[in-house]
């Protein structure tokens, strides 16, 4: 292309106007509202605030409002805070090695005031006036004195004005607040020595004391029953400290929302340290239960990369494995020291015989207590832990899981012949039929008939009224949730209004749950959204909400362990079964058969 009038050919190549880089640097930074609230919660933190209080108008999208009690800023360091790179955390590429903020970039607030109308209020110490901002998609409207205390206070309202296409794309304003809510959680928990309040409108939705207490915070996100069940267990190894608060198995949710990380004090995500973690519960979890857990590391700043991820949010560690060890053997720890009611390993996992902790295997010993050694799982250490820990071990060659056959005709017709002989455990069936020894796990085989019966039956799940209502504890972004999706909890037959203090009352629940019902059917329901996960791979037509729900409903429902059957309960269990599309494995994707063949049976006996 040629410059008119000159013959010379204009560039293809230009450096762009700094408004169109300023907004290009926001869309890295600011995603949503949840973005800003944590870029504006990690600015407050590094400037040594010991409090901060967050308030939020339509899920953020409308009005986010940071107040801290942190040092300020003069006049002269707020203007240079709203130019890009501009930072008082490093002065050179030397100090990202040695990072000891949260924040480091320079990019937050510029980035915000491109996208948003910005004001910030801030003063410092002793000084006489504080200086007073305002900004408008990045252009400086005002600046001027103005009487605060010391400490910075950042409005960032309708956001998103200035780009339509990035407003059109935020979701409803309560699916903003449970985003927004869950990164509030995830910085209370994070740093447990800074009170953080923060309120929707008129309503709160936490506060924590700020008195450096990791339990007191979690009893103030969470509620104080999830706390008191928490096991604890604090190590060191070198340089290395690592806190943790650990559920026992009974405590495990169907997903991963209670599972926080934390690296010197700043919420990170790091798929190794929930790899570690789920290890060290694979003996302990059936399939589609996750631990509750909250692990804080301590590590000096350069044994740890925090410049890997746009927002901060993913880290690595320069020694990996002195991590994951420290990681095993606390977590193990914890749960030696608690009453743990292990469950036992069941037949046909998918998980080779070999790869399963052997009770030959000692355990290392830390604090006092068993604990997992590097590479085994966390049942190892429940072997030995205290009395009434056990863990099954698999039975000799000649038992496995009973098999599908051609797309389960050949197992259903084998299911139907099967003659109940009894109990082993008050859980178990023992059954005859024609290819040897039948056992089956009757809680998992009645979960697979309630389920697929819900299936064929989508409109008979009505609302049974509850004669004495009861109340169920969430965390902020549980409680989002409900809020954002009152349908589908209303659908499945409860009733449900908010009670204050991150609490619900259920006035009703579904009819075929009213015996079984309570706080933990909803906290799991509530799980499952928040993990956007679905136990149910054969029906994919169906919303993942919905049958999320029915495969809590069909655990609660279902037949217990230790619950005794007569003759006649087992034999119509054992035809109901058989008349199941899938009967080999419940909802949760557990084994529920498994067969010693009459050829087996021969060898034992020394008959073949």
């Amino acid at each position: 292309m040629l410059k008119a009038g000159t013959g010379r050919a204009e560039p293809r190549v230009r450096v762009l106007d700094q408004a169109t880089v300023s907004r290009i640097a926001a869309g890295e930074v600011v995603e949503r509202p949840a973005s800003v609230v944590k870029e504006l919660w990690e600015n407050a933190v590094d400037a040594g605030a010991l409090r901060v209080q967050v308030l939020l108008e339509e899920g953020g999208k409308r009005l986010i409002q940071v107040q801290d009690d942190g040092c300020g800023m003069s006049a002269a360091d707020a203007r240079l805070a709203l130019e890009r790179h501009a930072t008082s955390k490093i002065r050179d590429i030397s100090d990202l090695g040695q990072l000891g903020t949260l924040g480091f970039r320079g990019e937050a607030l510029p980035s915000i005031a491109a996208v948003s109308k910005l004001e910030i209020l801030t003063g410092e110490e002793g000084g006489l006036f504080g200086t007073r901002l305002v900004v408008e998609g990045g252009r400086l409207v005002s600046v001027g004195e103005a009487g605060c205390t010391p400490g910075t206070t950042v409005w960032v309202r309708d956001l998103f004005f200035n780009t339509p296409a990035r407003r059109a794309q935020l979701r409803m304003a309560a699916a903003e607040l449970a985003s927004c809510s869950e990164v509030l959680a995830q910085a209370a928990l994070a740093r447990p020595s800074v009170a953080l309040s923060a309120r929707h409108g008129s309503r709160l939705l936490l506060a924590t004391p700020g008195r450096g207490d990791l339990r007191e915070t979690v009893a103030a996100v969470y509620g104080a029953e999830l706390a008191r069940g928490l096991l604890e267990a604090r190590m060191e190894a070198g340089a290395l400290r690592l806190e943790v608060l650990v559920g026992p198995p009974a405590l495990a949710r169907a997903g991963r929302a209670l599972q926080h990380f934390s690296v010197n004090g700043r919420p990170v995500r790091n798929p190794g340290l929930r790899r570690v973690l789920e290890e060290c519960f694979r003996s302990l979890l059936p399939s589609g239960r996750h631990p509750v857990a909250l692990l804080h590391i301590h590590l000096p700043p350069g044994g740890v990369d925090v410049n890997v991820h746009p927002s901060k949010a993913e880290v690595r560690f320069l020694d990996e494995e002195a991590v994951w060890d420290a990681v095993r053997r606390a977590v193990g720890s914890a749960l030696a020291r608690g009453a743990l009611a292990v469950a036992p390993g069941f037949l046909g996992s998918s998980r080779p015989a070999a790869a399963r902790p052997h009770a030959a295997e000692a355990p290392t010993a830390v604090e006092g207590g068993s604990v997992c050694a590097p590479g085994r799982g966390a049942a190892t250490a429940a072997s030995t832990a205290g009395p009434g820990l056990e863990v099954a071990e698999p039975a000799g060659p000649g038992w496995r899981p009973a098999a599908a056959g051609a797309a389960g005709t050949v197992l259903r017709d084998e299911l139907a012949a099967l003659e109940p002989l009894g109990q082993v455990g008050g859980t178990y069936l023992v059954a005859a039929g024609p290819d040897g020894l039948y056992l089956l796990d009757q809680h998992a085989a009645h979960e697979r008939v309630y389920f697929e019966a819900f299936l064929s039956r989508p409109g008979e799940r009505s609302a049974q009224p509850l004669l004495v209502p009861f109340t169920v504890e969430l965390g902020p972004a549980e409680q989002a949730q409900v809020e954002a999706r009152p349908e589908v909890l209303a659908a499945m037959g409860f009733e449900v209004e908010p009670f204050g203090g991150g609490a619900l009352l259920i006035r009703a629940v579904p009819s075929s749950l009213a015996d079984q019902a309570g706080p933990a059917l909803v906290r799991d329901v509530v799980g499952r959204w928040l993990e956007g996960e679905s136990e149910w791979r054969g029906d994919q037509a169906r919303p993942q909400e919905e049958v999320a729900a029915l495969v809590v409903s069909a655990c609660r429902a279902a037949i217990k362990a230790h619950q005794s059957l007569s003759r006649e309960e087992a034999r119509a269990l054992l035809r109901d079964l058989a008349a199941c599309q899938m009967p080999h494995t419940c909802p949760h994707g557990r084994p529920i058969l498994a067969r010693l063949g009459l050829r087996e049976l021969e060898r034992l006996f020394g008959r073949a």
